[in-house]
């Protein structure tokens, strides 16, 4: 008989093989397949949240544009601050005639400062920026996701 090395199992060899154990192996591939769905399903929440704050911004600056231009109709979806400034901005313009353009100028700049202010909001939230979403900064999507690694 040949003196088995190290590692041969065969079975000239006498020894048991031993059992190879690739539960734990697959085990930890599900958990990490689970954990990287979870993160890319929280990600695509994240980013659709985030969304609405570009739609609201957007929707804003259109009620402005209806209510600074005479209209009477409305999106109900919208900023009541850039509403509250262009409707007193009509009302002024109708008291001071002269000076319309200069009121409706001042809250249309008020407008469009706010909707830019939620439209960065919004890009913040999508960027997980930590301090003002309340979630923790977490890696990039691609380095988790098998589709997304190069």
């Amino acid at each position: 008989m040949t003196d088995a090395l190290p590692g041969d199992y065969s079975e000239n060899s006498g020894e048991a093989e031993p059992a190879h154990d690739n539960t734990n192996a697959a085990e930890s591939q599900t958990v990490q397949d689970r954990q990287t769905t979870e993160m890319w399903s929280l990600h695509t929440q994240g980013r659709k949240g985030a969304n609405w704050f570009y739609w609201v911004a957007g929707l804003s600056m259109v009620n402005t544009a209806i209510i600074l231009l005479g209209g009477s109709i409305y999106f109900i979806v919208g900023l009541g601050v850039t509403m509250a400034a262009d409707i007193l901005a009509t009302l002024i313009a109708q008291d001071h005639p002269n000076a319309a353009w200069l009121v409706k100028g001042v809250a249309l700049a008020f407008d469009i400062f706010v909707a830019l202010m939620l439209a960065a909001i919004g890009w913040c939230i999508g960027l997980h920026v930590e301090w003002l979403s309340g979630l923790p900064k977490t890696p990039r999507i691609g380095s988790y996701h098998p589709r997304l690694r190069k």
